[in-house]
């Protein structure tokens, strides 16, 4: 995948915004990226000629260069250099997407570090940073299905399709009870089901099955009301069925294969 495209958003902030262009050329410098590093995971018996495969594992997480210049062509001064790494340079992870038409769906979690200046004789012309993901891959933008049950049962059908094979998808799961009781979502497809007992109207519970989480607004502890199940999709179809009166928001972001 090439990014022709030299507008972008980081942080919730356009680059329109500072006037400035990002993933340009300049002079004879490249940008750089490690799309998909894999090793294959192999072992083999001294007895044998041939290697087992277990799988692949990432080597690194996905990386690349932004370069960016002044959209009007001008060089950048000291004062701009430190208004760019103020916006770019935060030390946390935050979204990075590109206005352009093929990747409009593409997201990447992000670090941006190591800023250079880029130099034509004494004058600053560009800047150069790294890039750094937190996968091996980019993100769609945010996803959300809702469902609600009707006489206390739901069932309804779930199609995962990934870049990936075999990807199993954790979601984010947003319970919000319309009547005291017990819930369960059971995926038939796996034969696993998340139960919560005694849950009230008052509460919303939010079930985070990626990063094995699990909270009450309503600051309730649920150990001992939920069965400690975290739920999951495979790729495929997938038929789910919801027991209990409550609404399911059900939210997830899908990998992407397409670098940088």
């Amino acid at each position: 995948m090439t990014i022709q495209e030299c507008r972008f958003v980081y942080a919730d902030q356009s680059s329109l915004d500072f006037d400035i262009w990002g993933f340009v050329t300049i002079g004879n410098q490249r940008g750089q990226s490690n799309d998909e590093e894999t090793n294959p995971n192999m072992t083999k018996s001294a007895f044998r000629d041939t290697w087992n495969f277990h799988g692949l594992e990432y080597v690194n997480p996905l990386s690349f260069d932004l370069t960016i210049c002044k959209a009007n062509g001008k060089y950048i001064d000291a004062n701009e250099q430190r208004i760019y790494k103020k916006w770019l340079c935060k030390n946390k992870m935050n979204w990075l997407s590109i206005y352009q038409d093929d990747i409009s769906d593409v997201h990447y979690n992000c670090v941006i570090t190591n800023p250079r200046t880029i130099d034509i004789g004494n004058m600053t012309a560009g800047m150069n940073f790294t890039v750094t993901c937190d996968s091996p891959y980019p993100w769609s933008g945010l996803k959300s299905k809702e469902y609600k049950t009707v006489d206390g049962i739901l069932n309804f059908d779930f199609n995962h399709i990934s870049d990936f094979d075999d990807y199993i998808l954790y979601p984010v799961l947003i319970i919000d009870p319309t009547v005291n009781g017990n819930i369960s979502i059971k995926n038939n497809t796996t034969n696993k089901t998340v139960v919560i007992n005694n849950c009230v109207t008052t509460e919303t519970i939010i079930i985070d099955c990626k990063n094995d989480k699990i909270k009450s607004s309503n600051g309730r502890l649920l150990l001992d009301s939920w069965n400690k199940e975290f739920f999951e999709i495979v790729e495929g179809l997938n038929n789910i069925t919801l027991t209990g009166n409550f609404d399911l928001t059900m939210e997830y972001r899908l990998p992407i294969r397409v670098g940088a």
